[in-house]
C-alpha cells in the first residue's frame, strides 16, 4: 500500500525529553502497561523498531485485554514488513474490541501488502459499517482498487476521500498517480499541484512525480524543473536522476544525460532502465562501442518490457558499425 499503517495517535517525532520522563516514569513503576505501551509509541515515532517492539510486548503481558496495545504493535510489525505477526495482532485487537474501525483498516492494509485483497475489501466493509466517513480507508480502499485494475472503483474512493476531507494529500497522491496510469495526465499534475500546495514541508517524492509526469506529457522544461528540485531535496534518489537522466537526453543535453544516468548507476546498479536511457546518449555523442556495452548489460538485467528496445538498439548499433568497418 502506498500510505503507512494509520495509528490511534497522532505521531509526530518525539522529543529525547519525553523518552527519558516516560523512561524515569517506567523506572518508578514498572508495573504500569500504559508506561510500556506509551514509550513504544515514542519508540516507533522515532523509527526505533525493535525497542517498541519490546516495550509493546511488555505492555501486552501487564494487561493481555487492552486492544490498543496489540493495535499499536500490530503498526509496527506492519512498518517493518512483518505482515503476518501484524494481522494477527490486528486480528486480536478487533477480538478485543470489535467496534474499533482502526484495527480492521489497519489489517486491511496488512491483508493488501499480502495480496490479500478479497480480505482486504472484506474489512473495509467492515470499516464503513462502523464508520461510512472514515476518509482514510477511502483512499486506502481506492488503491486496492487500482491494483486490482478496477479503476473507476479506485477513482470513486478516492473522490470520496477528497470530499470528505478536501486537505487529505493521501488521496489527492493516489488519485493523481491513477490519473496517470490511465493517461489523463493534466488531471495528475492537478492533483500533484494540490499536493505540494497541502504539504506543509515539501517532499522530495511530490516534485519527483509531478515531474515524472511532465516527461509522459513531453514538457521536457517543466520535467526537468520538478525532477532537479526533488534530486536537491533528495540527493541519493536513484530514480529521479534515471528520470532526469532522460529528460535530458530528449533536450539533447547528452552529456548532462550522461552524468545523471551514471550517478543512477550507482545508486541502482541493478535498473536496466538506467543502461537503457545511458546508451541512448551514448549513441548520440557518438560513443557507440561504450553504448553497446550498456546495452549489453541493459539486456542482462532487463524484463520484458525494456528488453525489445535495448534488443532493437543493440542490433542498430552493431550494423552500423559493421557498415562503417567496411
Amino acid at each position: 500500500m502506498s500510505s503507512l499503517p494509520q495509528h490511534s495517535s497522532d505521531f509526530r517525532n518525539a522529543p529525547a525529553s519525553e523518552l527519558d520522563l516516560i523512561s524515569v516514569a517506567i523506572k518508578e513503576n514498572p508495573y504500569d502497561p500504559n508506561r510500556f505501551a506509551h514509550r513504544g509509541t515514542l519508540y516507533l515515532r522515532n523509527r526505533q523498531y525493535q525497542e517498541a517492539l519490546s516495550d509493546f510486548d511488555r505492555a501486552i503481558e501487564l494487561n493481555p485485554a487492552d486492544g490498543d496495545i496489540y493495535g499499536s504493535r500490530g503498526n509496527t510489525y506492519h512498518t517493518v514488513g512483518r505482515h503476518d505477526e501484524a494481522v494477527a495482532d490486528f486480528t486480536r485487537a478487533i477480538d478485543l474490541d470489535q467496534g474499533a474501525a482502526i484495527h480492521f483498516n489497519n489489517r486491511a492494509n496488512c491483508y493488501a501488502d499480502l495480496q490479500r485483497y478479497d480480505e482486504a475489501l472484506a474489512d473495509f466493509e467492515r470499516v464503513f459499517d462502523l464508520d461510512p466517513d472514515y476518509v482514510e480507508a477511502y483512499s486506502n480502499r481506492g488503491d486496492v482498487y487500482k491494483i486490482l485494475r478496477q479503476y473507476e472503483l479506485a477513482l470513486g474512493d478516492f473522490n470520496k476521500a477528497i470530499a470528505l476531507d478536501p486537505s487529505y494529500t493521501n488521496a489527492y497522491y493516489n488519485r493523481g498517480l491513477l490519473y496517470a496510469k490511465m493517461n489523463q495526465y493534466e488531471k495528475a499534475i492537478t492533483d500533484f499541484s494540490k499536493l505540494i500546495e497541502l504539504r506543509p514541508a515539501f517532499h522530495a517524492n511530490d516534485f519527483y512525480t509531478r515531474g515524472k509526469t511532465y516527461a509522459h506529457m513531453k514538457e521536457y522544461a517543466k520535467a526537468l524543473s520538478d525532477l532537479s528540485f526533488a534530486i536537491e531535496l533528495e540527493p541519493q534518489d536513484g530514480f529521479a536522476y534515471c528520470d532526469r537522466g532522460f529528460v535530458y537526453n530528449m533536450l539533447g543535453f547528452y552529456e548532462n544525460a550522461q552524468s545523471d544516468l551514471e550517478r543512477a548507476i550507482m545508486l541502482r546498479p541493478n535498473s536496466a532502465l538506467n543502461y537503457l536511457n545511458l546508451a541512448v546518449s551514448l549513441r548520440n555523442t557518438g560513443r557507440l562501442h561504450e553504448a553497446l556495452t550498456s546495452l549489453r548489460q541493459a539486456l542482462r538485467l532487463a524484463d520484458s518490457h525494456h528488453s525489445p528496445e535495448a534488443a532493437r538498439m543493440l542490433a542498430e548499433i552493431e550494423q552500423s558499425l559493421k557498415r562503417g568497418s567496411r
